[in-house]
């Protein structure tokens, strides 16, 4: 194995490295041994890691300069004599579970074994039972100048596990020493790596491990300060860097990822990208990595970033994208793409050119000027627009609404328009020649006819507008009744002018009024004098007429005329407009006999007869005793009863209908129980005597119904007044 290569990837894997790198696990203790200078003797020796268990050095243990190539400027070297670090005991040495023990050593050789003899010397030692010539390691690692290898070793108490690379690491060279501790599933694995190569391992069923209260050493097995018998110190003799205590063991592909050095193959970048700026002419970078397709040897997982960042704003035009794709040991490789940044933001129109009115020429057309001049326009990023306009200048347009375009446009093509209108008027009105003459029109059945469209008789014309708008008012086929009025007509150019002409409308009925029942035929006694009256019989008559509601009747001959014949009378209705209807009534005279209808004759000209004992005034027909077709007028009428007044109501045994009930039948008959309603009044009249019993029996229900509303009140009163002294709320 290249050694140059496995020392600076260990330093990226297992994290011996200085400032800057991390190691896996969370560091217990670290030194670094980089606060000295090269060839200063060490006195207090500094934890780099976050617990600051410093160590103190015994004899001459100096700095050098001659240290491993991962970064640490400064070594620490150990010579044969008694010199050492101890790091007093601490918890935080006695780390359980997983954990990983490493450090860089540089073993130096001088022709004899080091002290007392034996080949085997450590040069990490957490000291378990030490003094009385017994010295047991809770952990350690040590080197073995005759056979050129490492050794590592854990203790349980009585028993441990020992892992032992095989030979040829000789002396003169730095070597990366780890020995990982993993507790799985029951069972505990020891495990060995050189250079981040797996060298040994060794397993047995997981015990705790036996720490102790002694120190920590680096560069000595044990404590002693003399060569007497028996002494384990073993003192290495060496360069020492970067010593490490973590807690978690790395795995066996975490060392042999150590030597890579190769970096990631990208098999596919990102194609040139082309965005769109934003408003203001700039664009954020996106994020493209996505997009890059990068594998390596070693990592499964690439690092892919991209510069300029995603989010970084730049303006319009190409940008250079670099990506980059790094590996877990800081290998790396590069593509690039072009990011173009298209402006497609429109120019800002904020002024428009004005609209304008134009008078037309003889040949009824005007030219369009030249309005560019009056747009206000602006862009983000062209300051110098091309500003047109649709049609050009100079163009001749007719009478009316033109509209020209005006385009803005910067010289990315993106363009922006408006629009002002240029109205080209004529300012001569129409000429009428003929209008409408006076109209006539008749209303139908209903009373109402429909206005015609006369506008077609109207003869305009115009000078420039060969198509003419004319009006009427009011409109065609509005509905109106009979009477009298104008209609205008106008007539409008495209240009708005006008002229307007009117034409006299009479809306007149000649249609008839409509008899739907004459009088009947009519038998009337002879007086002593053997002549009679004949009756007036206009009232007899009804009709309707599609127009006019105060119809005129007339008979002739007419009433009060005196005759001694049968006589036919004619009775007319006539409407305003002199259209009438007739019909004819027989009068049969018979002679005087003593008895049957017979006409009296008063002064002031109302009639009165008499029929078989029945008297009617104002009206032949008598069905009773008297019967007036008029108002009476009497000082007093006494009306005799023919059922029992109703005081039975304020009787005990009386069935007083409930409010709810008599709501009830309100409701539904909108009007009140044992009262007729409205329809049946004006059909047969009103009987006095019986109404005045119904009228009364409903104002002494209505009398109870106020006592008890009274007895109610008064109760409500009491109750309220007893709360009122008890002083509890109403609501209680």
């Amino acid at each position: 194995m290249l050694q140059g290569m496995a020392r600076k990837a260990v330093i990226w894997v297992v994290g011996l490295g200085f400032q800057g790198y991390m190691a896996l696990g969370a560091t217990v203790v670290h030194y670094t041994f980089d606060d000295g200078f090269d060839g200063q003797t060490a006195n207090t020796i500094i934890d780099a890691g976050p617990h600051g268990l410093n160590g103190t050095v015994t004899g001459d243990l100096t700095y050098t300069s001659d240290a491993p190539e991962h970064g640490g400027p400064i070594a620490l070297n150990a010579t044969p004599d008694i010199d050492f670090v101890t790091v007093p005991n601490d918890p935080l040495l006695h780390v359980s579970g997983n954990f990983t023990i490493e450090a860089f050593v540089k073993p130096r050789f001088d022709g004899e074994f080091p002290i007392f003899g034996s080949p085997v010397h450590v040069f990490i030692n957490k000291l378990r039972v030490g003094g009385g010539g017994s010295y047991l390691s809770a952990y350690y690692l040590s080197y073995d100048y005759q056979a050129n290898s490492f050794k590592g070793g854990i203790s349980f108490g009585s028993t441990g596990e020992v892992v032992q690379s095989g030979g040829g690491f000789g002396d003169e060279q730095w070597y990366h020493v780890a020995m990982t501790y993993e507790e799985n599933a029951g069972n505990s694995v020891l495990t060995l790596y050189i250079d981040g190569v797996q060298a040994d391992q060794s397993s047995s069923t997981s015990q705790p491990i036996s720490y102790g209260t002694h120190p920590l050493y680096i560069g000595a097995g044990n404590f002693a300060t003399s060569s007497g018998t028996g002494s384990w110190r073993r003192n290495f003799v060496g360069l020492i860097d970067e010593v490490r205590i973590s807690d978690e063991a790395l795995s066996l592909q975490e060392f042999l990822n150590a030597g890579d050095v190769t970096p990631p193959t990208i098999s596919e970048c990102v194609p040139d990208q082309v965005i769109d700026a934003d408003a203001n002419g700039d664009a954020d970078i996106p994020d493209l990595v996505g997009s890059v397709t990068a594998t390596d040897d070693q990592d499964s997982s690439v690092d892919i970033s991209q510069d300029p960042t995603v989010g970084t704003t730049v303006s319009a035009g190409d940008h250079i994208v670099l990506f980059t794709a790094e590996d877990d040991n800081g290998n790396t490789a590069t593509c690039s793409a072009t990011v173009t940044v298209r402006d497609v933001t429109p120019p800002t129109i904020s002024q428009c050119a004005a609209g304008q009115a134009l008078s037309a020429g003889s040949a009824g057309t005007a030219a369009i000027p030249n309005l560019t001049g009056e747009i206000v326009a602006g862009d983000t990023v062209d300051p110098a627009l091309d500003i047109t306009q649709i049609p050009v200048a100079g163009t001749n347009v007719g009478v009316g609404q033109s509209i020209i375009v005006f385009t803005a446009t910067d010289d990315a093509g993106n363009f922006t328009t408006c629009t002002a209108a240029i109205a080209v008027s004529d300012d001569t009105p129409p000429v009428i020649g003929a209008c409408v003459g006076n109209q006539t029109l008749f209303v139908d059945e209903t009373g109402l006819t429909a206005i015609p469209d006369l506008t077609g008789a109207v003869d305009a014309s115009d000078n420039v507008d060969a198509d003419l708008d004319i009006i009427q008012n009011p409109a065609p086929n509005q509905i109106v009744g009979v009477g009298h009025f104008q209609l205008s007509f106008t007539v409008t150019d495209d240009d708005g002018h006008s002229a307007t002409c009117t034409a006299s409308v009479s809306v007149e009925d000649d249609i008839a009024p409509t008899i739907a029942t004459c009088a009947p035929d009519q038998e009337i006694s002879a007086g002593p004098d053997d002549t009679a009256l004949i009756p007036d019989l206009t009232t007899l008559v009804s009709a309707t007429d599609n127009v006019d509601t105060q119809l005129l009747f007339t008979q002739f001959p007419g009433g009060g005329t005196a005759t001694s014949v049968d006589t036919v009378v004619i009775l007319a209705v006539t409407d305003d407009f002199a259209n009438s209807a007739t019909c004819t009534v027989t009068l049969t005279i018979n002679p005087w006999s003593g008895n049957g209808p017979s006409l009296w004759n008063t002064d002031n000209g109302t009639d009165i007869y008499h029929n078989d004992g029945n008297v009617s005034i104002g009206t032949i027909e008598s069905h009773e005793k008297l019967t007036v077709d008029g108002k009476i007028l009497a000082e007093e009428v006494i009306v005799e009863l023919s059922e029992t007044w109703p005081d039975y109501v304020f009787g005990a045994d009386y069935d007083m209908p409930s409010l709810d009930k008599l709501n009830e039948h309100i409701q539904q008959t909108n009007h009140l129980p044992d009262i007729p309603p409205a329809c049946e009044i004006e059909n047969k009249g009103l009987p006095v005597s019986d109404m005045l019993v119904r009228h009364m029996r409903k104002i002494e229900e209505l009398t109870l119904y106020i006592i008890k509303q009274h007895e109610r009140i008064n109760h409500l009163n009491q109750r309220i007044e007893a709360l009122e002294k008890t002083n509890i709320p109403y609501g209680n």
